[in-house]
């Protein structure tokens, strides 16, 4: 959901942005951006999971565990608990980015003229 509140405003004030002859280019450069931002989106957010996650088991004391969503010995309550602590820690900043992000082209005065 947060993408379709993003990336309409977003790709449109790109577009608008670069001249007529280039727009091709820009649209290009825009989606290479985009897959760009996921892949590296993935790339951080995998290891922040992880590392919250094993600080969680840490404070449970299971600091030496390797394999954390593999390992059998956690129960499966705690392990769980690691997993959703982690995924929050990654997800729960994304809604106040996402707001941020759709307003920037208006506070920069950015937005595309309408009719």
């Amino acid at each position: 959901m947060e993408m379709g509140f993003f990336t309409l405003p977003n790709n449109s004030a790109i577009l608008w942005a670069a001249p007529k002859d280039k727009s091709g280019l820009a649209g290009g450069l825009l989606n290479m951006m985009r897959s760009l931002g996921l892949i590296f989106g993935v790339d951080i957010s995998g290891p922040i999971l992880t590392h919250v996650a094993h600080r969680d088991l840490a404070g449970e004391g299971l600091a030496a565990v390797q394999h954390v969503f593999k390992h059998t010995a956690i129960p499966a309550s705690i392990r769980d608990g690691a997993f959703t602590y982690g995924f929050m820690s990654v997800m729960g900043p994304l809604p106040v980015l996402t707001l941020f992000s759709t307003r920037l082209p208006i506070l920069r005065g950015q937005a595309p003229a309408r009719g």
